[in-house]
């Protein structure tokens, strides 16, 4: 092997002796003179004797120029000869596996525990003046690498203190790392470790695009390509089980009135798990303690109610009690707790009697207690305007608008909605027979332009010929969330009328639909409000909607994810900004934050104009950030959580041929770092030295030889 190939060109060289010696013969020509006849013959062996030292000086030359050139190529040895070279160094990389996998407890001793191990085992292999460096994955996301340092024992401390993560791990990026690192440092060992568990998802990467870009980074490289070594750390136990989630059914949640939370509890193994004790915090307060069963490689999910006497920031807290890996046994989620929603609903046939209005219904359903006249909490606080009351002025002062068989628009109050609902409002459309729908379409939907999410066509027969029942429904969208679980979803209401959808918004979407496939309701986000687009009123004119059990939690549900637009999420990725902007005063600067790890900072207010803001960057660690700041002498706080990710959730361990295939790609070598002798199998093969200094030396001995000789011949012919 040679350090540096492109100097072999200089081999040409060594011809050069041969070409003047043939060209020095040519140079005479013979020429017999008579007195040659008394000369022939004597001292043939002589003769012969000149050209053989003539030919041993020549090839002499010829070796000196080739020596030169390899020498200049700087070759290097290896295995049985390079055990001759003692002196040669060692460069070496480890690739440390910190991924939230290597957690993982197996018989009192975690997977990172034995990564430590393995590690100092491997630096007990180095020599003195051979240099280490680390390099980091799932390292909190950042992969930190470490450079070149010749202090083993530094090195060896450093190791002693890692500890595992939360991010996943990523082998392949840790490879390519290791590759700019040796390609900064020349030396002539180049060893690179692999120290990670058997997780196949840290491996994902590591494929035939993968063999093109290892390939081309080592062969782009002047030096030897290092030996690689692939230490594999802990068992094959994949069995974990993971909060998956915990969340309110339909947010936010409203003051005083009863809430519903879901937790989803995800079983990765293959054994199932019986009467695993969960539990459901709000702050300090238990409100759920119960125990799950999880059939194997499935998630289960379990459903609480709730209810916050106090409104703001809070957050609700799932935890299972399991052993192995423990750092995804636990799910915080920051939720907000407001004061019942402020609605507006806009009738077009308001009349005299018991359910005979428009509103009845719809108003009933969002502020039941109210409307009996009872004390109790409400979702919502309600009040009802006729169409011809209403001017499309005080948006502002509601969240939620809601425009009820409404017959028309004027220009004016369409602007209105407009500006409202881009402002971050909430409008719910409920045609019905009173609907023109030309108005609507021209107003509301402009050819796509406007606020509407649908284009609306005429009305079905009024005979009953069209009358149809909902079927297709998304569960998966928050305002239907409360179905979820029910044994059959879909409510048995007959629609009698509606208005079919002649066409919709390229970013709206259907909820739900009809029987007939028509759509029952289509949404749309326009800046930072949201849009509900009913094709059948809110009262039992036209449906049995309002007669069913279906009616109460739907309308609920969508009137809180109507007036949810404008509420921030605060619950974050590792690595995310937490921008915080203050809806009420701020007194002072004084706002801190407190981290998940009990630490305190102070952050900086930026003011613009009104606005106060704050901004924090380092949100690595997962967990609970506190925002703490006083507003008119009274503390108030707010809830940030960073959520563990649940990439390493899932411990399923490499295959038999998926190793095969890794070794083939990466050219690595598998040592078993369970065995007493990794030490030893390490430093075996370890060895190899560069000849150019000899090389060099036996230039000059044969340059000084050719010397001698070409004197000392040159002597005896004279």
């Amino acid at each position: 092997m040679f350090l540096n190939i492109f100097m072999l060109a200089g081999l040409g060289g060594a011809a050069v002796p041969l070409v003047l010696h043939l060209l020095s013969r040519a140079r005479y020509r013979s020429v017999d003179w008579g007195a040659m006849m008394f000369l022939q013959g004597v001292d043939v062996r002589q003769r012969q004797s000149t050209k053989l030292k003539q030919l041993i000086l020549l090839a002499m030359r010829m070796l000196i120029v080739g020596l030169l050139a390899m020498a200049m190529a700087r070759p290097v040895v290896r295995g049985s000869w390079g055990v001759l070279a003692a002196e040669g160094r060692t460069t070496a990389v480890i690739v440390v596996d910190r991924s939230a996998s290597m957690g993982f407890d197996e018989n009192g001793k975690s997977r990172m525990q034995l990564a430590r191990d393995a590690c100092l085992q491997i630096l007990s292999t180095l020599r003195k003046g051979d240099q280490v460096s680390l390099v980091f994955i799932g390292d909190d996301g950042r992969d930190e690498s470490s450079a070149p340092s010749s202090d083993l024992q530094a090195v060896a401390s450093r190791v002693n203190e890692l500890k595992a993560s939360h991010a996943r791990a990523s082998v392949a990026g840790g490879l390519l790392k290791s590759i700019e690192i040796f390609d900064r440092h020349e030396k002539l060992n180049r060893e690179l470790f692999v120290v990670c568990d058997r997780q196949a998802s840290s491996w994902k990467e590591i494929d035939e695009t993968f063999r093109t870009t290892w390939e081309q980074k080592q062969s782009d490289q002047d030096a030897p390509r290092p030996r690689l070594f692939i230490v594999p750390v802990g068992g094959d136990d994949s069995e974990n089980v993971a909060i998956a989630s915990a969340e309110l059914i339909n947010p936010p949640a409203v003051t005083g009135s009863s809430a519903e939370v879901e937790v989803q509890v995800r079983n990765f193994g293959k054994q199932p798990r019986v009467a695993l004790p969960l539990t459901l915090k709000a702050g300090d307060r238990e409100i759920l303690s119960t125990t799950v069963n999880i059939a194997p490689d499935s998630t289960a999910s379990v459903r609480a109610p709730v209810k916050f006497d106090a409104g703001g920031s809070q957050v609700i807290q799932a935890s299972v009690k399991t052993s192995g890996l423990e750092s995804d046994d636990t799910y915080d989620r920051a939720i907000d707790v407001v004061a019942p929603v402020k609605v507006l609903i806009v009738s077009g046939d308001e009349r005299a009697g018991a359910f005979r209005s428009e509103s009845d219904f719809a108003r009933l359903a969002l502020a039941p207690f109210a409307t009996l006249k009872r004390p109790g909490p409400d979702a919502a606080v309600v009040e009802v305007v006729t169409a011809d009351q209403w001017t499309g002025e005080a948006l502002s002062n509601y969240q939620v608008i809601v425009l009820a068989n409404l017959a028309t628009f004027s220009s004016q109050q369409s602007r209105a909605l407009e500006q409202f609902v881009y402002g971050g409002g909430g409008l719910l459309i409920a045609p019905g027979n009173l609907t023109r729908v030309d108005n609507y379409n021209m107003l509301l939907w402009r050819d796509g332009g406007g606020i509407m999410p649908a284009m609306l066509a005429s009305a079905t027969s009024s005979d009953g010929s069209g009358a149809t029942a909902l079927l297709g429904i998304d569960l998966t969208h928050p305002i239907f969330k409360f179905l979820k679980g029910r044994p059959d979803p879909v409510p048995s209401a007959t629609v009698g009328r509606y208005y079919p959808a002649a066409s919709s918004r390229n970013d709206s979407r259907v909820l739900a639909r009809y029987v007939t496939g028509q759509a029952f309701a289509t949404e749309v986000s326009l800046g930072r409000g949201r849009v509900i687009l009913l094709t059948t009123p809110l009262d039992a004119d036209w449906n049995t909607l309002p007669l069913s059990n279906f009616y109460l939690p739907f309308v609920q549900s969508a009137v809180r994810y109507l007036a949810a637009g404008t509420l921030v999420n605060r619950n974050l990725e590792p690595g995310a900004t937490i921008s915080h902007v203050f809806e009420d005063a701020v007194d002072g600067d004084a706002v801190t934050l407190t981290k998940p790890d009990g630490q305190t900072a102070p952050l900086e207010v930026l003011r613009y104009n009104q606005r106060a803001e704050i901004r924090f960057d380092e949100t690595e660690q997962p967990g609970v950030y506190a925002l703490s700041y006083a507003s008119g002498g009274q503390p108030r706080s707010v809830h940030y959580v960073v959520q563990t990710p649940r990439d390493e959730s899932d411990l399923i361990a490499l295959s038999n041929d998926r190793i095969t295939e890794i070794q083939s790609i990466t050219g690595g070598q598998w040592v078993d770092a369970n065995t007493a002798t990794l030490a030893d199998s390490l430093s075996g093969s370890r060895s190899g030295k560069e000849l150019w200094a000899t090389l060099l030396a036996c230039v000059l001995v044969l340059a000084i030889v050719e010397m001698i000789l070409a004197k000392m011949w040159s002597h005896q012919e004279g």
